[in-house]
């Protein structure tokens, strides 16, 4: 899950963007402290390295608490 933090109070604006072995393979639109969290999934199938990264969103660095919230590697029973 990705999101605001509940303590802005409904403020501050997010980017989240996910890196496999240094190439985007997530990015998210602008989230909102008002907005609820979303769930993302992202296949790490072969990969080697994995980034998460947040950025300003409109707003600039106003009230922006960024949460990757239960944050999960599950290995898959394929394999």
């Amino acid at each position: 899950e990705i999101g605001v933090d509940d303590v802005t109070k409904g403020a501050g604006s997010v980017v989240f963007e996910v890196l496999t072995d240094h190439k985007s393979v997530y990015q998210s639109e602008i989230i909102r402290g008002d907005e609820k969290p979303q769930l993302i999934r992202i296949d790490l199938t072969a990969k080697k390295t994995l980034t998460l990264r947040v950025d300003f969103g409109d707003q600039g660095d106003v009230q922006d608490r960024a949460n990757w919230g239960t944050a999960l590697i599950l290995k898959s029973a394929e394999e």
